[in-house]
């Protein structure tokens, strides 16, 4: 159950020190926080506010490198980098947009689905 965006090497860290249960929870933590921290960014990003672009990138860059995400972690990088030269965000807002929805879908997909039952004709 891997995904390109992962971090196999994190997970499979993760999976051996913790167990598959903990692992489970960590991925759906990890997927909320995302979820929070790209939404903010976004908002940030609607109004312009320079420096809350830049601590919201460089929360979304933490996050994601706890989550064993390299690339949106490099991408939020960047995105921090140009909102501290005062550079137009949009440009580089677009790839973080798109990463990050991808990296929540990765992430989703790791989480537990339910068991399907059999269905009775």
């Amino acid at each position: 159950m891997t995904h390109a965006l992962l971090d196999d090497a994190h997970w499979g860290r993760l999976d051996r020190d913790l167990g598959a249960a903990q692992v489970e929870e960590l991925r759906t933590l990890a997927a909320r926080s995302l979820k929070a921290v790209l939404d903010g960014l976004e908002f940030a990003t609607l109004h312009g506010a320079r420096g809350d672009v830049r601590r919201g990138a460089e929360r979304l860059a933490g996050t994601a490198s706890m989550a064993g995400l390299p690339a949106l972690t490099q991408a939020a990088r960047a995105l921090e980098r140009a909102a501290e030269r005062g550079e137009g965000t949009d440009a580089v807002m677009k790839p973080v947009r798109s990463l990050g929805q991808r990296s929540l879908d990765a992430l989703s997909l790791l989480e537990p689905q339910p068991p399907s039952t059999p269905t009775s004709l």
